[in-house]
């Protein structure tokens, strides 16, 4: 055995302690052969992985049950998604540079949180349901959302505007974005936040993983070079109609997805290249706050939480 009493190859471990376990090879193995010792080592060697595939993400009732590797295969036998286990095959049969830049990641994220746990990275398909899941110190990649915006079965499940986020280069920003709003905004989403506590606190999460990778906030912010181009020329409009208290203090869930995220059908104004100006506006208040406070350090600005404080001490002005 190997890694976390996994396979030595299905798993790889570097000096900065990030663990990579390709997770959807060892499914794919027991979907080619259906033998029991390969549905056996599903339930031994990855119980957690396994338990959150068949249970939170595909749905197909409890990872215990003696129907278990009917059910997988069952579910997977369907035509696109033969056809899209295949491409992922394909595509990320060498997952070595994915690895590199995943673990350069984490160790940039752990230079300035050192006191942060490293997750276990493990690889699954979810047949287009998710694309990370975070669970306690797991966090995985669903290979199938990462194929690249001209894969030709996004064509019929996915718009334009979601297209371009799936590309593999997406990788290190969405782990580390995901892992740290498990850890620093677990209600996020949930709607018992208010729709400024919502901003502020991806808006913080996004700058603080922008700064890590050293990417533009407006490339955090969107993949889409249209979005990124509305947001420079509406910053101030679109502050002046989000700033309203009503608004901001609100916990209206249906703005969420127009306003925070770039890959949503339906956008809060009418350009349908504003979607996610409310993330946006979050980065630069948060930027705003940074420059101001240069002495807060990134792990520092993590662990706050009072957002009318920071966006008051901010002295944010829309460009």
């Amino acid at each position: 055995m190997g890694c976390g009493g996994r396979p030595a190859a299905d798993c790889v471990r570097e000096a900065d302690g990030l663990l990579v376990v390709r997770f959807d090879n060892a499914v794919e193995d027991y979907l080619h052969t259906g033998t029991f010792s390969s549905l056996l080592r599903l339930r031994t060697d990855f119980p957690a992985e396994t338990r959150i595939l068949v249970e939170d993400v595909l749905r197909l009732g409890s990872a215990g049950d003696d129907s278990l590797g009917e059910k997988l295969r069952r579910f997977y036998a369907d035509t696109t998604l033969v056809r899209l286990r295949a491409d992922v095959g394909r595509k990320f049969g060498n997952f070595a540079p994915y690895e590199r830049e995943l673990r350069e990641a984490f160790a940039r994220l752990r230079r300035v949180c050192p006191d942060m746990p490293l997750p276990t990275v493990y690889t699954l398909n979810s047949a287009f349901r998710q694309s990370i899941v975070v669970s306690d110190r797991l966090l995985g990649i669903s290979l199938d959302k990462y194929m690249g915006a001209d894969y030709p079965l996004y064509r019929r499940y996915f718009q334009p505007c979601q297209r371009v986020g799936l590309d593999p280069s997406r990788l290190p920003q969405d782990c580390l974005v995901y892992y740290l709003m498990a850890r620093y905004a677990p209600d996020a989403g949930s709607g018992s936040l208010t729709f400024l506590e919502e901003m502020l606190m991806r808006g913080k999460i996004y700058w603080a993983v922008a700064r890590v990778l050293e990417l533009p906030l407006t490339e955090a912010a969107s993949a889409c070079p249209k979005s990124q181009a509305w947001y420079a020329a509406h910053e101030r409009e679109a502050w002046t109609a989000l700033s309203e208290p009503g608004l901001l203090a609100g916990h209206d869930t249906s703005l969420l997805g127009p306003l925070l995220d770039f890959t949503t059908p339906q956008g809060y104004f009418a350009d349908p290249y504003s979607r996610g100006v409310g993330l946006w506006i979050g980065l630069r208040i948060i930027d705003s706050y940074m420059k101001n406070h240069p002495d807060t350090s990134i792990a520092e600005l993590l662990e706050m939480t009072d957002c009318r404080e920071l966006l008051d001490a901010a002295g944010y002005q829309p460009a």
